[in-house]
């Protein structure tokens, strides 16, 4: 049997997915509304308790029914859309579920996408510095490099590339700078201090290390 807590966490749940609703929060308020429509799937809320989470759902449904978004991702799984039936919790339940898993695997898939554009920002800038190094514009180089750095996340290799870039052009004083960081975040940390440790070298006119 459900406890009186059960039944008033429901509720609770219920309230807060008609805030969420209100604030446009519609992830959060069907997320909050599965919550409270699954105590009423466990069983063993009956009578007034019932009647009453019965009301507060049927309107919380209307609610999320007039979100034109909402509303086409439940046409899409049912032509009935998204509905309240007494004794068809289960099958709300359901589709509550579909219907935000299908919003979070959109979010998923833009998050990606844009992950790829930045990605291809980065390797953009990382090879027009490179270009600049070519054509002795070091300065200008070096402003593309750290343009390229406010698109890193977790490409680690980025510090090193750009040190021995610079490294490579001549510029060891420069290269530190990107080497000091390759050190911290690069995966073969030995080799980033290999390079960083031959650009300390020659930033001081010392032979590279043996």
């Amino acid at each position: 049997m459900a406890s009186k807590g059960d039944a008033r966490q429901a509720r609770e749940y219920l309230a807060r997915a008609k805030a969420y609703f209100h604030r446009h929060d519609v992830p959060r308020a069907l997320a909050a509304t599965a919550a409270g429509v699954q105590p009423i799937v466990d069983g063993g809320i009956v009578g007034r308790d019932l009647a009453e989470l019965h009301g507060a759902l049927r309107e919380m449904v209307q609610m999320l029914s007039r979100d034109e978004d909402v509303k086409a991702r439940a046409m899409a799984i049912s032509p009935r859309g998204l509905a309240f039936e007494k004794g068809a919790e289960k099958q709300l339940l359901a589709m509550l579920a579909r219907i935000l898993r299908s919003m979070r695997d959109e979010q998923e898939q833009e998050t990606y996408e844009q992950a790829i554009a930045r990605k291809q920002q980065l390797d953009k800038l990382l090879l027009h510095g490179k270009r600049l190094l070519e054509h002795k514009k070091v300065g200008e180089a070096d402003e593309a490099f750290t343009e390229a750095t406010g698109f890193y996340r977790n490409e680690h290799r980025l510090f090193l590339l750009m040190g021995k870039a610079m490294l490579d052009a001549g510029e060891p004083k420069r290269a530190l700078r990107h080497l000091r960081k390759a050190m911290e975040v690069d995966p073969d940390k030995e080799q980033a201090r290999r390079v960083h440790d031959t650009a300390l070298a020659r930033s001081k006119g010392e032979p590279d290390p043996a």
